[in-house]
């Protein structure tokens, strides 16, 4: 689980619809992607990287809760 996005989207006061809606997908693929149920295709890391300035994709993507931004 991507545990850091979930950080992400509670730190910047985002509902998981809100977070879908500026990604441009739905709930139910943001999950999917949280989950890695799915891949995250390289536009959805770019719109990942757009939303959340100032955070790295290792970041992001990191299974550690927490690790270095």
């Amino acid at each position: 689980m991507f545990i850091n996005l979930e950080i992400e989207r509670l730190r910047h006061q985002l509902t998981k619809a809100e977070m879908a809606d500026e990604l441009g997908i739905t709930v139910d693929k943001l999950r999917d992607w949280t989950v890695q149920r799915e891949p995250i295709p390289a536009d959805g890391m770019r719109a990942l990287l757009k939303l959340f300035k100032g955070t790295s994709l290792d970041y992001l993507l990191s299974t550690n809760p927490n690790k270095a931004k």
